[in-house]
């Protein structure tokens, strides 16, 4: 099978190998992550037939130092420093990696680099955002006055982050209906809502019917968001102040 589909596949496509999958396989809602792999020549001459696809260190590195440092990328980091724009605006540079390894082969290193997005980076950073805002006095107080931990997060730091955590959850909501290739790799095999609704609006089938799923979903985002404020009167500080 392997020669036959590169007999139709562009010169820039091949594929390596194949293999029987379950019935159930799904070459998209099956994935569960991305893997990069970047080409490092190190040599003190650029060979020229990578030199569009990799990138020219002629100094000697230390692949010893270099292995060691590498699993200190592994989990959830914030690479905005490794970004080449770090000004421009982007929705998240929070990234989890599950793979950072580094291969050689004669002078051409291999950096692989796996990883999964999620929503869940924009509920930390709504959060991150509002306990950067937060005042250590409170916390400061709380102790003077013999607030144990749990005290002190239940009656100072969750009222200042439930409206946080609202916004949060909410946009995270949101952003799952525009994030169709997030919820392409989270999804499984799974037929979602944003799946379906980008399926029918490509077929240009059913469209009575997604504009029917659509308003409803407009209408249960706009209710909670409405409960929310009515419930914490507009910000999580006046609720502590009030409390006190």
């Amino acid at each position: 099978m392997t020669p036959a589909l590169n007999a139709w596949l562009p010169e820039d496509i091949r594929v390596l190998s194949a293999a029987r999958a379950h019935k159930d396989f799904h070459a998209r809602f099956d994935a569960t992550g991305k893997q990069y792999r970047y080409f490092i020549w190190n040599h003190p001459t650029m060979n020229p037939l990578i030199r569009r696809t990799a990138w020219h260190v002629p100094r000697r590195l230390d692949l010893k130092a270099l292995r060691a440092a590498a699993p200190f990328f592994v989990g959830q980091h914030d690479f905005r420093a490794f970004t080449s724009n770090p000004g421009y605006a982007r929705k998240s540079t929070i990234r989890t990696l599950t793979r950072c390894d580094i291969k050689r082969s004669g002078s051409l290193l291999t950096v692989i680099i796996a990883h999964a997005t999620f929503c869940i980076v924009v509920v930390y950073n709504n959060v991150l955002a509002r306990l950067r805002r937060t005042q250590g006095s409170l916390l400061e107080a709380a102790a003077d006055l013999g607030a144990n931990g749990i005290q002190t997060f239940r009656d100072i730091t969750m009222p200042l982050i439930s409206t946080a955590l609202v916004a949060g959850a909410m946009l995270a909501f949101a952003l799952s209906f525009d994030e169709v290739i997030v919820t392409t790799f989270t999804a499984g095999a799974q037929n979602t809502v944003p799946i379906w609704i980008l399926a029918q609006l490509r077929n240009g089938q059913h469209l009575p019917e997604v504009n029917v799923v659509v308003s409803f979903v407009i209408l249960v985002t706009i209710i909670p968001v409405l409960v929310a404020a009515r419930l914490t009167g507009g910000s999580g500080a006046a609720r502590v102040q009030a409390g006190r």
